[in-house]
């Protein structure tokens, strides 16, 4: 499968503008509502080019089950500083005609630079152990998987759905809740950089990058991550932090609880044409 890709422009200076230019009202569209415009649109055509890719129609689900991951207490690192694994949880549809499911893994990281002003860094990798013929779904051309590698990650944000390439229920595409675990990708208010690294296809790695610390308080990253498999499942969920000459490693396992699952809707059809006459 092809790999994901993983660039800010300058800051607008207005030093060089005369008394003319500054007094002259500006009957020109705000910066911020044509990206807002362009955003929409951008997100618009990428599902249109996923249905056509797919030659076949999108729909949104529910996922069947959300179960929660229990997770390690936090962790000190750093002078002061924290790192914990919070609202973490194990999504999943029933199987298809197929056989083939999608689940989630998604969550959010809890990290504290402390004292000072200490570089900081995190990693995560979510790796699927349910075995078999299991691997990261896909989007349009990219894993589904977010954040996006992004040099300014305050400024990505989450969309409304996350998007998945499986056949179900008529649909090719499916279009799965992702606001339910996170509404930010990061609250924090120092500049943050997230990036990919890749080791094969069912692993997920994220690295986020505070080049000086956390900013004021705890910051959240939130992280989601969909996989496609035949088997019941199951990950690792694996992330160390660090701060300045400090590091803290924690580590949880999920796997889904309810199994086999059986699509609810099935199962109330069969009952209710059993208890016709």
């Amino acid at each position: 499968m092809p790999r994901a890709p993983t660039s800010a422009p300058a800051p607008y200076d207005s030093t060089n503008m005369n008394d003319a230019e500054t007094r002259q009202p500006s009957d020109r569209i705000p910066r911020g509502a044509i990206a807002v415009v362009i955003v929409g649109l951008i997100a618009s055509l990428g599902i249109y080019v996923l249905e056509l890719r797919t030659s076949g129609s999108s729909a949104e689900q529910d996922w069947q089950t959300v179960e929660p991951v229990a997770v390690p207490a936090a962790m000190t690192v750093g002078d002061g500083g924290s790192f914990a694994l919070a609202r973490t949880s194990l999504s999943a549809l029933p199987p298809n005609a197929s056989g083939d499911l999608v689940f989630r893994v998604a969550g959010v990281v809890q990290i504290d630079s402390g004292k000072g002003s200490p570089p900081t860094s995190v990693r995560c990798d979510v790796t699927s152990t349910t075995g078999g013929d299991t691997f990261i779904a896909r989007t349009i051309s990219k894993r589904a998987a977010w954040p996006r590698p992004s040099d300014e990650l305050q400024a990505q944000e989450v969309p409304e759905l996350s998007i998945a390439k499986l056949s179900y229920k008529g649909a090719d595409v499916q279009e799965l809740p992702i606001r339910d675990v996170f509404r930010r990708y990061t609250d924090s208010s120092s500049p943050t950089l997230v990036d990919w690294a890749f080791s094969d296809e069912a692993t997920q790695t994220w690295i986020w990058t505070m080049q000086k610390d956390t900013g004021s308080g705890t910051a959240t990253l939130g992280y989601d991550v969909i996989f496609r498999t035949q088997e019941r499942p199951s990950a690792t969920i694996d992330c160390t932090a660090r701060v300045g000459d400090s590091e803290a490693r924690i580590r949880a396992e999920a796997e889904q609880q309810e199994w086999p699952l059986v699509d609810e809707a099935t199962d109330e059809e069969s009952a209710d044409a059993s208890n016709v006459e």
